[in-house]
Order: C-alpha cells, then sequence, then structure tokens
C-alpha cells in the first residue's frame, strides 16, 4: 500500500482532508488517532491497518498484538479526574460518597424507626419505675400493718406481774412502735 492511500484513508476515517504536499503522518498524530477511535469505539481493522502502514513502529511481525497492547496504553488518566472519579464527582455519576434519594429515604425511615423504639424504650422504662414503686408502697403498707398488729399485742399484755425494769422496756417499746407507726409519741 502506498503512502497516498494511506492518507487517504485516513482522511476517509478522521473526516478530515490533509495537505497534498504531506508524503506522512506523524507518529504522535497518529497515536493520537488511534486512541480518539478506540475510545470512540470504532475499531475497525481498517484503521489500524491504515495506521500501521503509515510508518508506525512494530516491533513484531505479528500485528494483532501489537494493536491489543496499543488499546490498553493509550493516555493514563489525569490526576484531577482519577481524584474526582473517586470522589464520585463529575459527568454526573454517582460514586461512593453521593446518597441517592432512595439511600436517604430508607436512612430517615431507619431514623424514625429508631427514635419510635427509644421513645418506646422510655416508656415502658416509665411503667417499670411505677411498677417499683408502687411495689415498695405495698411492701411499705406490709411492714406498717405487721407493726400495727405488733402493737396491738404488746397493749394486751398485763404487766402487772412485771418489774420496774421490765415495765420501762414494755413502756419504750410501745412508744417506738406508736412513733413508727403514727408519726407522735404516745
Amino acid at each position: 500500500m502506498t503512502q497516498s492511500m494511506a492518507i487517504q484513508r485516513r482522511d476517509l476515517i478522521t473526516g478530515s482532508k490533509s495537505q497534498k504536499n504531506t508524503t506522512h503522518m506523524p507518529l504522535k498524530e497518529g497515536k493520537e488517532q488511534l486512541c480518539s477511535a478506540r475510545t470512540n469505539g470504532i475499531q475497525s481493522a481498517h484503521l489500524l491497518q491504515s495506521f500501521m502502514d503509515v510508518g508506525a513502529y512494530t516491533s513484531s511481525s505479528n500485528r494483532d498484538t501489537d494493536e491489543a497492547t496499543d488499546a490498553k496504553h493509550c493516555r493514563p488518566q489525569g490526576q484531577k479526574a482519577a481524584k474526582e472519579r473517586r470522589k464520585g464527582k463529575g459527568k454526573g455519576k454517582l460514586g461512593k460518597g453521593r446518597l441517592s434519594d432512595e439511600s436517604v429515604g430508607q436512612f430517615n425511615n431507619m431514623q424514625i424507626k429508631k427514635s419510635e423504639a427509644i421513645e418506646k424504650m422510655a416508656a415502658d422504662a416509665r411503667e417499670h419505675a411505677q411498677a417499683i414503686a408502687i411495689q415498695a408502697e405495698a411492701d411499705k403498707e406490709k411492714v406498717k400493718m405487721e407493726k400495727i398488729k405488733q402493737f396491738n399485742e404488746l397493749l394486751k399484755i398485763d404487766t402487772s406481774s412485771y418489774s420496774e425494769s421490765q415495765k420501762a422496756r414494755h413502756e419504750k417499746t410501745l412508744d417506738f412502735l406508736s412513733n413508727e407507726i403514727y408519726g407522735v409519741e404516745k
């Protein structure tokens, strides 16, 4: 294939007209066209053949392997583009750091359920505290009733046979129980 035919093929593929005095395509320009064609999805054998005929260096006689390696090594991604891709910015893509409406809705629903559960636990804790207070009040009443019963039994005891010290102790016990039960001394 002659160089003029390669130029004509290149012009047909790229859609541009070359100058008449141009006898060959520079290697850099050819690689750029090849990379842009591959990224645009045009991977015809015609374009690759025209690129190889224009003067690209091949280290092997097998052109298929060179074409495959050229497609992988077009141009690395820049730092800024890589950073935007990692952060999920640019071109409207939803990345790792972005939240969709669905995920925000799910989060809000979970927060509502969490707050409802906390309110229910607080209500249960209040009911439990009330039950404990009622039980404590019942226990206190039971103790008071036992003291009243004991006080009444001590009042019925005949102390005529007691010595003076026994009578004094009996009287102190009655005063103590009266103070405990009624809050006033006898």
